[in-house]
């Protein structure tokens, strides 16, 4: 599988409350840690794809593993063949992960694997106990359904959470630039849960053809998770994906490139204001799925020539792989957990 096919199989207060499958209370969740904190930066999870030749059945396998930020340790977590996504949870002693169309559970050494619920993972919120789950992604001018699923009880709660999208626009401006921000294709699974569980990233698209060149055109937004304070992030750039924010929720990390170019790719980083973040890596042909290091310290991602893992300071100015480039191996979706 290459490494564009990956993102597209990938392109997801109290005990009582976790226990009963009570109703969202978002002021409850733990302050976020700031940037530089005394917080130590444990093992990494990933998504690999490799080929085996000349075995029975299908000979493609994509699973999840984990790793020490050394690059020790390296552990194969799970044997589905299809598992994606993996998601360490604020305890660090569950991963939720992705298969298709469902949304499973499984300790950090890879035992008692059991399926949640069905739609793509989202993200954890922070009390450890529930998961932000979305179904209906990538329809044309539907709203996707946004649901907190609860761990220990399965029960759901879908929130009321309204997003700009309209049908038919290809066909409203087949030659033209679109007039605002306000019209939107559909949602993608490039979204993101704030440290505080309070507000949701997400990528919004459409196309634009305007100059003779086709290709999708997307922005963040910004949204309560009780459906109110929708915004655009602001001075767009070519962003294609993957907001994360950062530990002390102050800025969301990206990756951009500009579709005309091959491999003009970047890791960036801005504030919600649109201002540029602490984060400028130009890393060509880097892959789409960049992540802040539990400190806030560091970014680890996936490069797209080699695909090494590798962590970076915020600058790109030092660099270092954890697990250097194998032929015919892939990785992506790296996770970081804090140290415990």
């Amino acid at each position: 599988m290459t490494r564009r096919g990956i993102a597209a199989m990938v392109a997801t207060m109290t005990v009582a409350a976790v226990l009963t499958g009570a109703p969202v209370h978002l002021a409850e969740a733990a302050a976020p840690p700031g940037e530089g904190v005394a917080v130590t930066n444990g093992p990494i999870a990933y998504t690999k794809s490799w080929r085996v030749l000349h075995t029975p059945g299908p000979d493609e396998r994509v699973d999840i593993f984990k790793v020490r930020p050394t690059g020790e340790g390296n552990t194969r977590l799970t044997y589905f063949r299809d598992a994606t996504r993996p998601k360490w949870a604020p305890t660090g002693n569950r991963i939720a992960f992705q298969r298709p169309a469902e949304v499973w559970l499984m300790r950090g050494d890879g035992s008692d694997k059991r399926k949640l619920t069905g739609g793509y993972l989202v993200d954890w919120l922070p009390d450890g106990g529930r998961v932000l789950v979305v179904r209906g992604l990538g329809v044309d001018g539907q709203d996707p359904t946004w649901v907190v699923h609860t761990v220990a009880t399965g029960a759901e709660e879908e929130l009321d959470i309204d997003l700009p999208l309209v049908p038919g626009l290809v066909e409203k401006y087949p030659d033209e630039d679109y007039p605002d921000y306000s019209e939107w294709s559909y949602a993608s699974g490039d979204a993101a849960l704030s440290p505080d569980g309070e507000t949701l990233a997400v990528m919004l698209w459409r196309w634009d053809s305007s100059d003779g060149y086709s290709y999708p055109f997307g922005s963040i937004f910004t949204v309560g998770l009780d459906g109110t304070g929708l915004v655009r992030v602001p001075k767009y750039t070519y962003a294609w994906g993957s907001p994360r924010w950062s530990p002390n929720g102050q800025q969301l990390l990206y990756w951009a490139e500009e579709p005309r170019g091959y491999c003009a790719s970047s890791i960036r980083s801005l504030r919600l204001d649109g201002s540029p973040g602490a984060v400028d890596i130009q890393k060509r042909c880097a892959q789409p799925d960049p992540t802040w290091s539990p400190d806030g310290r560091k970014i680890l991602f996936v490069s797209g020539r080699s695909n090494s893992l590798q962590i970076a300071s915020k600058d790109g100015e030092r660099n270092r792989n954890v697990l250097p480039e194998v032929t015919g191996v892939y990785r992506a979706e790296p996770d970081w957990r804090a140290g415990r």
